[in-house]
């Protein structure tokens, strides 16, 4: 078995429709579009780390049979609200990685009390519009710190040993919705440069690069999830590995909408960008 792919994706309400004055992520939806074609067929699982499921002491993922969609947010057109998105879970799988995470001595649980919320069933819908590619919905934990999370990648990789796994994060490399109000120039030009930074760094395949990145950057790009969405990635990429930056959007450079889609090297080799 192998892990079929890697995404860090965005996970926007507003990638289900256009809203008032905005258009919508066309090159975002285009993206996963023909990544969800290209990756389906391989895929046996999809397990995504979701920074809107946000767990205390323990890191958890949602063991259902039927993933309940959960739509939190709030403000937006009544349409939102009527999109319907609820792939079938992989509980047994959820059990697995369970076992997995904890004997790395990370505290982890199943839950029946969360599903699929927006920061995972927006981007889904476009990787696979008929919801029928089975999904384990993970959490991060702040409480836990980095580390928990590098391992919880790690526990991901060792899932690829028995199971087809695609593994994605979601989320913004600039989330800061001050900017949206209070558009300061010097703040923004610093998240900018922020989001060139990580983008560069994964280019490089470098994970120091993005942990080294300047706090007055970080601070200004206010990252969903903070690091820890990375942070799980870097625990399934343990060798080298190339990021490729497939689509990036941005809301007044306030929110930041990137897809991108990572690819290990082997034998030393930098691996083709994927085809357009």
């Amino acid at each position: 078995m192998t892990i079929v792919g890697v995404l860090y994706v965005p996970n926007s309400p507003t990638l289900v429709g256009p809203m008032p004055g905005w258009d919508g992520h066309p090159q975002n939806e285009l993206a996963l579009s023909k990544l969800g074609k290209a990756l389906k067929a391989e895929t046996e699982v999809a397990l995504v780390v979701s920074p809107h499921f946000v767990t205390g002491d323990s890191l958890a993922a949602v063991g259902t049979p039927r993933l309940r969609q959960v739509y939190d947010f709030q403000g937006f057109p009544e349409a939102f609200y009527r999109v319907r998105y609820e792939p079938p879970g992989a509980p047994d799988v959820a059990r697995e990685l369970e076992l997995l995470t904890r004997k790395k001595g990370i505290p982890f649980g199943l839950t029946e009390d969360w599903g699929l919320d927006h920061g995972a069933w927006s981007a889904l819908l476009h990787l696979f519009p008929g919801a029928d590619v089975p999904v384990v919905p993970l959490s991060i934990s702040p409480h836990l710190g980095t580390e928990a999370h590098v391992l919880l990648g790690g526990a991901a990789r060792e899932l690829a040993r028995t199971h087809r796994v695609l593994v994605i994060a979601t989320g913004s490399l600039i989330h800061n919705f001050d900017l949206l109000s209070e558009p300061d120039p010097e703040t923004l030009r610093s998240a900018r440069e922020y989001l060139h930074a990580v983008e560069t760094a994964l280019g490089e395949g470098d994970w120091e690069g993005v942990w080294d990145i300047p706090e007055l950057l970080y601070r200004a790009a206010e990252p969903e999830g903070g690091e820890l969405p990375l942070r799980f990635l870097s625990g399934v990429l343990t060798g080298p590995f190339r990021a490729h930056v497939l689509a990036e959007e941005t809301l007044r450079g306030a929110l930041s909408m990137t897809t991108i889609r990572f690819e290990e090297r082997k034998d030393g080799r930098d691996p083709a960008p994927p085809p357009d």
